[in-house]
């Protein structure tokens, strides 16, 4: 099997979970942008000195009348914090679907091999070619997802820290 040349070949190569793995990477993606947005807002907000006229700014308001600050706070970033939990999940989910991937193509390749009368050293580095692939586009998809479910979690934790003291509710 020749080796692939190129981002198509090389994804095409690696049969049909990479279409699961390829809708992972766009979930992945739009909840890193999220994050960051969402991250944007909240500093401006909660930052040292906040933006009076911010959007955010003025639902931090409302929701703040009619509540207390930690709880107004908790609704705010309920969002945020789903958001983060599912970068991890998905991070998860792609190191497995990898691993799916992994465990298809070496099934395909003993299956081929079982069947095959000549040339079984091809047939084998195909399938193993396949079974590689899968678990290079899963660990390439978990790893950044897990680090920025990190990074983000940390974000939120300061995030939190700041609005606790902020509202003076630090226990002394």
């Amino acid at each position: 099997m020749p080796i692939p040349t190129g981002p198509g070949s090389f994804l095409g190569a690696g049969g049909p979970v990479m279409i699961i793995l390829g809708l992972l990477s766009v979930a992945i993606t739009a909840l890193m942008i999220y994050c960051i947005l969402q991250f944007r807002s909240f500093f401006k907000v909660f930052g040292s000195t906040p933006e009076v006229n911010h959007p955010l700014t003025r639902r931090w308001q409302e929701i703040q009348d009619r509540m207390p600050q930690p709880l107004a706070f908790v609704v705010l970033t309920a969002g945020l914090q789903r958001a983060i939990r599912w970068l991890a999940h998905l991070g998860n989910i792609s190191t497995l679907t990898g691993l799916l991937g992994t465990v298809v193509g070496v099934y395909t390749a003993f299956g081929a091999l079982a069947a095959a009368e000549t040339g079984r050293m091809q047939i084998m580095a195909a399938g193993i070619h396949q079974a590689i692939i899968t678990t290079i586009v899963g660990l390439c998809l978990a790893i950044p997802s897990l680090l920025a479910h990190y990074y983000f979690r940390d974000r939120m934790r300061d995030l939190e820290t700041r609005q606790t003291i902020q509202s003076g509710n630090v226990a002394r």
